[in-house]
């Protein structure tokens, strides 16, 4: 079961002003959600699944950055809840700074897959938690109470997505040129370098990232964006 797939809560008009509609319902709620997404329709489609929830209540919705930032000053939500489908979302750069904007908010990563950049980004923005639209819902609902889940996202423990060691610019050159098939010649060629050089830089990110074969840092290379296939 996908996100997508039950996101069955009644209809909700997003306000034109981004802040959620008050909610009707006398239900006491216990937990209050701002939600920052760039897509319309999935904003709606979430706003309006998770409201349906009488434990939540969707205080503000984003549809760009800085409205985001002002909505969370005014609002000071448990939590804020950010769609992010790649690492240089504008969102990614409120999470960071949330301790300033409201102290008392999580920060809650919502990505289109689980995959090491989509993981880090969000553990570099102090995000509490990632879930992913493939996993089951109450995952989200779990995450945005504060509680661990039954069957946690495979993402959720985020500190073991800071650990990859950084590498210096000629070793990330080095590794896309022989992930798109170059030999270390070839790749010294196009790099303007001698292909010892290319070995000593090969040898020193592999040692890093605990690669061993040229299927590994092709396969490392595509996971990180590196390059496409």
């Amino acid at each position: 079961m996908t996100l997508q797939a039950t996101i069955v809560g009644p209809s909700r008009a997003e306000p034109a002003s981004g802040r959620a509609a008050t909610p009707s319902s006398a239900a006491r709620r216990y937990t209050t959600l701002v939600i920052a997404d760039d897509r319309p329709i999935r904003r709606a489609a979430v706003a309006a699944w998770i409201g349906a929830d009488a434990s939540i209540e969707v205080v503000g919705i984003a549809s760009r950055a800085e409205e985001a930032a002002a909505i969370i000053v005014d609002a000071q939500p448990a939590t804020l809840l950010v769609a992010c489908d790649h690492p240089t979302c504008g969102f990614l750069g409120v999470a960071a700074r949330i301790n300033r904007l409201s102290a008392r908010t999580q920060v809650i990563v919502l990505s289109d897959e689980h995959n090491p950049r989509t993981c880090r980004a969000a553990a570099q923005c102090g995000a509490s938690a990632h879930v992913c639209h493939t996993d089951h819902p109450d995952e989200l609902l779990a995450a945005i109470r504060g509680r661990p889940a039954s069957q946690p996202s495979r993402c959720v423990r985020l500190e073991e997505a800071i650990t990859v060691p950084a590498l210096s610019n000629r070793e990330r050159e080095v590794m896309i040129e022989l992930a798109k098939g170059l030999s270390a010649k070839e790749a010294a060629a196009a790099l303007g370098i001698c292909a010892k050089t290319v070995d000593n830089h090969a040898q020193r990110f592999m040692r890093k990232l605990d690669l061993h074969s040229r299927a590994d840092v092709v396969r490392f290379a595509v996971r990180e964006g590196l390059v496409t296939v």
